[in-house]
C-alpha cells in the first residue's frame, strides 16, 4: 500500500495537474489465478509532471502500460502484489 506522505505528493501533483485521473475498473477474470477476479487502480498520467507522478507510482507498486499506470486492488486477493 502506499504510504501516507507518498500519497500527498501524488495528490499535490494531481491537484496541479487535473488532467490527471484515478480510475477503479470494474472486475474482470484474473489473468493469474483461476476462478478468481480482479480489479485495477489506474492512474492516466498524460499531461502531469512524469518525473514526479510516475516514479512515485512506480516506485509504489503501480506498473506502466502507454501513458496509463495502475495496480491491483481487489478486494480479497494481494497475491500477485510486488514485495
Amino acid at each position: 500500500m502506499i504510504n501516507r506522505n507518498v500519497w500527498l505528493q501524488i495528490m499535490q501533483q494531481f491537484f496541479r495537474n487535473p488532467e490527471t485521473h484515478f480510475f477503479i475498473t470494474e472486475p474482470t477474470p484474473c489473468p493469474y489465478l483461476q476462478g478468481k477476479k480482479e480489479r485495477r487502480l489506474i492512474a492516466d498520467t498524460r499531461g502531469c509532471d512524469e518525473s514526479v507522478v510516475q516514479s512515485l507510482l512506480s516506485d509504489n507498486g503501480f506498473r506502466r502500460s502507454h501513458d496509463v499506470l495502475y495496480t491491483p486492488f481487489c478486494e480479497d486477493c494481494k497475491a500477485c502484489l510486488p514485495v
